[in-house]
């Protein structure tokens, strides 16, 4: 249970790469290893994570592997499989057989499928898709051709229309046109009439049939005038169309965006698929909305929102507003805007908790979205340097009621942070008391993934500030076993603070207190450990500076002198202010090493080139935090070759 909710939760914070290692440790277990709904469910995963149908085609056909002859594959795995062998945008294990392959091997499952279930009307649905789409597909095909295979493709193309139209025929007719009588209502008048006429042999008095209900007391069946016809403010959908719709949300539900979209819109043309009423409904829109939320067409979402949104009522639904929130915050994420680019997004996540009341509190207790709200507030807090505590306690109330609906490491991290953040602004007498609160947050996370190192840098933060050395070590020994996940902005403030414990001549500056808080040389080893951590990401020159300085709190002068110099170009970009500082303790750590005059001048060398001017070069991409995040699409998946080959 835990690999599944740290599962579900990475996936919520955007990190697919780590959300896919988990969900692979998830699989790796006994219980798991043979089970196929679990599989089914990572091969939805794939698909919604980054469409890795690859991958996705693999975990399914290993899923169906493990039920019995006798048992055959459910509806649900045929028909995601068949729906991704036909996405022909996507690369398939059945591409070296060319599109005729795939196609073939689609429909082969499906109609075995059928042959079994005769009698349901879904596996219908997704015959006549898999017939729609070939036949469309051969029609552009026979425009584009100039050859005289173009009259061949055009009669394969008109005859995979007639069969599509046959199934969806069928897959529209009434059950009992299958399993029911030849009358809608079997009648008997024989029969009746004799059960009467013993029933008056024996004496029981004939029973008058019931009259008629008066006109005047039948409701009337048009709308009341003082009142609004709901119909006029509700566009529903057509009852007929329900298996349809049912079809298009299952498709969403496996990850799927080409499929659905072209339900929504070229089968609708060709084939009637929908009724013009159900075309226009809001949960058809919606639908069309969550097919440009997969393929990240954030613009296209935007308008199919606007459209919603200016018919009659369509802005009084809570779900539209929570949809089009989040289009708006994975786009300001997308771009790594500021917080002023998620200003619309949290107008729409407020929007859409308005609308609760007590009575119906869906929304309220809704722990994505309060979390989105609360991650919205702390980015604008965090901006404002925290500055401004009525908006650090929105933030914080927001996490806790996301923590409050269901537990998360990051809700529980993010309200520890919060608070952290803000004791600078406290009295001395409550400072210690804020930190310790703080840390009890930072448990609450560590205790839901252990395996965070974010959380244990912020609990060995917090440690060293309260004096606690060992609990700090503690953490900072947990912590790198994870290094490679650590953020570098986190990894940087950690290292800092380290450092700073660690230097008792600089204690005064900030009014540490020596002896308890601060000894020299305390965390220096720490703090070059992390400040070689980020060296081997980026140049640095902040880390570099780190580094410079642990050495020189550890005796090893001339080594010190050596990293000061070469933190000297990074910090003429990164931090100017620190370059005075650096220089001078380069100038102090070569005159503690007696007869070394060489070191001096290389020194004085190494200063001078820095003081230079620097020509303007055209900056490239930037470091940790500008590199472009891996795509789900093309993760490496060595661990999953092992799990399925176990």
């Amino acid at each position: 249970a835990t690999l599944k909710r740290l599962t579900v939760e990475y996936e919520l914070v955007g990190d697919w790469q780590r959300a896919r290692e988990v969900y692979e440790d998830w699989l790796a277990l006994e219980a798991n290893v043979e089970n196929g709904q679990a599989w089914f469910s990572f091969a939805r995963f794939l698909m919604r994570s980054g469409q890795n149908q690859l991958d996705a085609e693999r975990v399914l056909r290993y899923a169906i592997s493990l039920r019995t002859e006798d048992e055959g594959p459910d509806f649900q795995e045929v028909a995601f499989l068949a729906s991704l062998l036909q996405t022909h945008r996507l690369p398939s294990s059945l591409d070296e057989g060319g599109r005729s392959a795939r196609f073939q091997a689609a429909m082969a499952m499906m109609e075995a499928y059928a042959d079994r279930n005769a009698f349901e009307p879904m596996p219908m649905h997704i015959i006549f898709l898999l017939l729609a789409v070939e036949a469309e597909a051969l029609r552009q095909m026979a425009a584009a051709d100039a050859s005289e295979q173009a009259l061949q493709l055009a009669e394969d193309s008109d005859r995979m229309t007639a069969e599509a139209a046959k199934y969806l025929e069928l897959a529209r007719a009434s059950p009992k046109k299958w399993q029911g009588t030849l009358e809608a209502t079997p009648s008997f008048p024989e029969l009746t009439m004799l059960v009467a006429k013993e029933s008056l042999n024996r004496g029981r008095p004939e029973v008058p049939e019931a009259p008629e209900t008066p006109a005047a007391w039948l409701p009337s069946s048009e709308p009341t005038p003082s009142f609004v016809d709901a119909q006029s403010l509700r566009s529903a959908p057509d009852p007929d169309d329900a298996m349809a719709l049912q079809v298009i949300d299952l498709l969403l539900h496996f990850g799927l965006s080409d499929l659905p979209g072209f339900l929504l819109e070229e089968a609708v043309q060709a084939y009637g698929y929908l009724s013009p009423a159900t075309v226009k409904s809001e949960r058809c829109q919606l639908q069309r909305v969550k097919v440009a939320m997969l393929t990240k067409d954030w613009n296209k979402a935007e308008q199919l929102f606007s459209d919603l949104f200016q018919r009659r009522g369509g802005d009084r639904l809570p779900e539209a507003h929570a949809l089009l929130g989040e289009c708006r915050y994975r786009a300001a994420r997308d771009a790594n805007s500021s917080s002023a680019g998620y200003d619309s997004a949290l107008a729409e996540f407020e929007a859409a908790l308005c609308f609760m009341t007590e009575e119906t509190s869906g929304f309220k207790e809704d722990p994505v979205l309060q979390l989105r709200v609360g991650s919205i507030l702390h980015l604008k807090s965090e901006e404002q340097n925290f500055s401004d505590r009525m908006l650090a306690e929105r933030a914080v109330k927001h996490y806790k009621k996301s923590a409050m609906a269901a537990p998360t490491a990051e809700a529980w991290k993010n309200i520890g942070l919060c608070r952290y953040r803000r004791v600078k602004y406290e009295t001395t007498a409550r400072k210690e008391k804020k930190l310790r609160e703080a840390m009890q947050y930072f448990y609450e996370a560590n205790a839901l993934d252990r395996e965070r190192p974010d959380t244990l840098a912020w609990l060995s933060i917090c440690a060293v500030e309260l004096g606690e050395v060992q609990r700090a070590k503690q953490g900072f020994r947990q912590l790198m076993q994870f290094e490679e996940r650590l953020a570098s902005p986190v990894a940087l403030e950690l290292a800092e603070v380290l450092l700073r414990f660690s230097n008792e001549r600089r204690a005064a500056e900030w009014q540490g207190e020596r002896g308890r808080l601060v000894q020299d040389g305390r965390y220096a080893k720490e703090a070059a450990m992390l400040s070689k951590v980020l060296l081997g990401r980026s140049e640095s020159g902040p880390a570099r500076c780190i580094l410079a300085w642990s050495k020189f709190l550890q005796g090893e002068h001339g080594a010190a002198a050596g990293e000061f110099c070469a933190a000297l170009t990074g910090l003429l970009t990164e931090k100017p202010q620190m370059l005075e500082e650096a220089a001078y303790m380069a100038r102090h750590c070569a005159a503690l090493i007696p007869g070394e005059p060489q070191l001096s001048a290389l020194v004085e060398e190494a200063i001078a080139i820095a003081s230079e001017p620097q020509p303007e070069e055209s900056s490239g991409l930037g470091d940790d935090a500008d590199e472009a995040e891996p795509d789900a699409a093309t993760m490496e998946t060595p661990r999953l070759d092992d799990l399925l080959n176990a």
